[in-house]
């Protein structure tokens, strides 16, 4: 990276100071900010995004898992002989919510809970439900919720599958370190009990006033054409998943769809390779 002006040198050194984490990715920064972006009022959208992530250092990440582990204790009607903790996942693949349900592993002995049960993936809540029916309370784990779509067909299919057994004494919670005020807001108003340790707005439609949003939504949308559309069979999820445009990240940790893809998709339309400011496991593109 190779500062063609002053201007630009300070323009980098600002964002930094306001947001720390971008030391580690600013030469993917310069890219999008000098090259990516051809005009000012591009430019100056994407500087306004950057410097409004909600990003989560390995400290941060562990306080927010240590107070989710404290309101599953204290929370009333929950004890560690009536609740299984289970993680969002649908197969055994790697994924964060399993991340989530391990660090409880410990954390919930240390806090007191002996008796609890601990599920790797949501489909299995029936099995572990069937072997001890006392553990009647299920709590859905996972790191962020985006559209929200996700949580609801979760939640359908666990009670597909009780009442396909004619069981009707359980219930359903879900509890998540970072969520979106509009998945939150979707997944309550279907009667889903949800909470979230950090909630967050969408990056443009929730921050500009309404006379400015379409405006800044057709320039990420330009931007946006920068990128390949197409990633096998998955198509770029245009500002982000299921439109949630969200602003989230975390240390070591694989940025959900639902942030806007110009800050992690890896390719460019003609098909040649970019380095994004963020990264995700395009198998779960």
């Amino acid at each position: 990276m190779k500062f063609r002006d002053a201007e630009e040198f300070k323009l980098m050194l600002n964002l930094q100071k306001k947001q720390p984490w971008l030391e580690q990715c600013a030469d993917a920064m310069y890219q999008l900010l000098f090259t990516e972006c051809s005009r000012d009022e591009l430019q100056e959208l994407i500087i306004d995004l950057i410097s409004r992530f909600e990003y989560l250092p390995q400290n941060k990440y562990t306080m927010l898992l240590d107070d989710l582990a404290l309101g599953i204790v204290t929370e009333p009607g929950l004890n560690d002989t009536n609740t299984q903790l289970v993680a969002m996942a649908p197969d055994s693949n790697a994924d964060s919510s399993q991340e989530v349900l391990y660090y409880m592993k410990v954390k919930l002995q240390q806090l007191g809970w002996l008796n609890h049960k601990l599920v790797n993936r949501y489909d299995a809540s029936i099995r572990t439900y069937k072997k001890s029916p006392k553990h009647k309370n299920i709590l859905l784990l996972d790191e962020f919720v985006g559209s929200g779509n996700t949580v609801l067909n979760r939640v359908t299919r666990i009670k597909s599958q009780f009442a396909e057994k004619n069981i009707f004494d359980y219930s359903i919670r879900v509890r998540v370190l970072v969520a979106t005020r509009a998945g939150l807001s979707l997944i309550k108003q279907s009667g889903v009990d949800i909470s979230s340790e950090i909630i967050i707005d969408k990056g443009i439609s929730d921050n500009y006033p309404n006379s400015d949003v379409n405006n800044k939504l057709s320039l990420m949308i330009e931007l946006e054409s920068l990128l390949l559309s197409y990633f096998k069979d998955r198509p770029l999820p245009s500002l982000g998943y299921g439109k949630t445009e969200s602003l989230y990240c975390r240390d070591n940790g694989n940025t959900p769809n639902s942030v806007f893809p110009i800050f992690w998709w890896p390719f460019y339309e003609n098909g040649e390779k970019r380095i994004p400011m963020l990264h995700r496991a395009m198998g779960d593109a």
